[in-house]
């Protein structure tokens, strides 16, 4: 074994924490093994149990790593949730594009159709990362609203018209409510 790994080694293995992460619990500072693919390796303070090793990102076995339930070096972090609805929109505006180009050969309702999809999925993915980034599904969603609810009201044919102009003003109330519920810092 090198010299630096087994200083590493001696000092991690000597080393536990008291403070308990859950009731009944403490985590122990386990001794790091360098896998071949260069990560290095840490078993769980759990043990050989149900999850055995952790996978830890880290290159240097010194490295101090944040991951959750890694290395022991700090709480789980929770990211913020995926806006499902947002992509779920999403999707249904670009597979009626790609829909009515297959139906009818219509280009520009493939081209509309990929490019307000483009648009809802940047906004849901925007929206994912930021709950008060609402501003470009809101505008796509309200764009669409406009161009299908007058579409829909001259020609009175729900599809397509009318059911993406029904699920956009779903959309706007929703992301309406959105901007209610958690004020913007201006």
């Amino acid at each position: 074994m090198e010299p630096w790994l087994q200083e590493t080694t001696a000092g991690l293995a000597s080393s536990v924490s008291a403070e308990p992460q859950a009731p009944g619990l403490a985590r122990a500072s386990i001794p790091p093994r360098v896998s071949p693919a260069g990560g290095v390796t840490r078993s769980s303070a759990a043990g050989k149990g149900k999850f055995g090793a952790v996978r830890c990102s880290l290159t240097s076995p010194s490295a101090v790593c944040s991951a959750p339930g890694c290395c022991g070096a700090g709480p789980p972090v929770f990211s913020m949730a995926v806006d499902w609805l947002g992509f779920g929109y999403a999707a249904l505006v670009a597979s009626g594009g790609l829909i009515g180009y297959a139906k009818a050969g219509s280009v520009p309702s493939l081209a509309a159709g990929l490019f307000f999809g483009s648009l809802a999925g940047l906004g849901a993915y925007q929206l994912s990362q930021n709950p008060n980034n609402v501003w470009i599904s809101l505008i796509t969603s309200g764009t669409l609203t406009a161009i299908m609810g007058t579409r829909f009201y001259n020609s009175g044919k729900f599809m397509p018209a009318g059911l993406i102009a029904g699920v956009s003003l779903l959309m706007v109330g929703r992301l309406a409510l959105k901007m209610m519920e958690k004020p913007h810092d201006k």
